[in-house]
């Protein structure tokens, strides 16, 4: 079982800004230099803060050609340590310019639950939540690299 978790937002940054950071400095927004890629998903659940260092691979960068717009920074991640108890995560960064200046970004991300039936259900039971609020901190980090 695959779970989806998608966030959005529009910056005040134009468009053609926000392109050439995904396209030249993309490992600077996940806080690292590489390789290999590392930065740390946190979140926090029932008051506790929990975290993982996590190892990024940039798998590409995509500007449609002709009347379509928009630019896409793909990459995945994993555990940096004990991969096979985490999730694998596949994910995308989309860019939209907007009138006035500015961009809209969306992250769009599909993990798998490691151990089969098992992680399914121990992920159904919590542990999306921290999926979630952790990919959604990740966000909040790039938006504030592309702000800037």
């Amino acid at each position: 079982m695959k779970r989806d978790i998608q966030f959005a937002r529009t910056i005040e940054t134009p468009y053609e800004r926000v392109r050439d950071r995904l396209r030249d400095e993309a490992a600077a927004l996940f806080g690292g230099a590489g390789p290999p890629l590392r930065t740390t998903l946190a979140a926090r659940l029932r008051g506790t803060e929990i975290s993982r260092d996590v190892t990024v691979e940039i798998i590409g960068y995509d500007e449609p050609h002709a009347e379509a717009v928009g630019a896409h920074l793909m990459f995945s991640a994993d555990a940096a340590l004990h991969g096979e108890l985490f999730p694998h995560l596949e994910a995308r960064i989309d860019a939209i310019p907007v009138a006035d200046e500015r961009t809209s970004l969306a992250l769009i991300a599909t993990y798998k639950p490691p151990l089969g039936v098992i992680g399914g259900a121990v992920d159904t039971l919590g542990l999306h939540h921290l999926a979630e609020h952790s990919l959604g901190d990740l966000f909040e980090r790039i938006v504030s690299g592309l702000e800037g």
